[in-house]
């Protein structure tokens, strides 16, 4: 997820209800625009040339999921209405390399395992959040770096 929106600077915002949400949006020099474009190329590039067995409805079920959940998420906790760029990512990388038996090449539209593809691309991205993955260490009570240093070096 990206750094939360500064209040005050001229910042697009959508008004829904009673509350203001600030946009943020990339821009067009943010690298991971750039890698879409090359990742996306590569999925272009293996349905035509190489005869990729995978579906547009299995990278697309990918993608919309792991991004549904960092735009909520990221609505949730901060507030704030952002592209999920990163998750974009995250779902077209999991179709990328994730296959299910059965797949043919040229039928595109076969949603066929859709749920193996969701499923990674949701953990992928959970993963990937630290929030969440501390949240989750305090609910288990995992040995966690912070619980060890709330002493602050203090013994006793």
């Amino acid at each position: 997820m990206s750094a939360p929106a500064a209040v005050g600077v001229d910042r697009p915002t959508l008004r829904i209800g009673r509350t203001d949400y600030p946009v943020l949006l990339p821009t067009i020099r943010d690298p991971r625009l750039h890698l879409a474009a090359i990742i996306i190329t590569l999925q272009i590039l293996g349905q035509v040339a190489f005869d990729f067995r995978l579906s547009i409805a299995q990278i697309l079920v990918s993608v919309v999921t792991a991004g549904v959940l960092e735009f909520g998420l990221t609505l949730g906790r901060q507030r704030v209405l952002m592209w999920p760029a990163s998750a974009l990512l995250t779902g077209n990388g999991v179709a990328f390399v994730l296959r299910v038996p059965g797949t043919e090449h040229g039928d595109w539209w076969s949603m066929k395992g859709w749920y193996i593809f969701a499923g990674t691309s949701a953990v992928a991205l959970l993963s990937k959040m630290p929030d969440v993955r501390d949240e989750h260490d305090a609910v288990a009570g995992g040995d966690s770096e912070q619980g060890d240093k709330s002493h602050d070096g203090c013994e006793g």
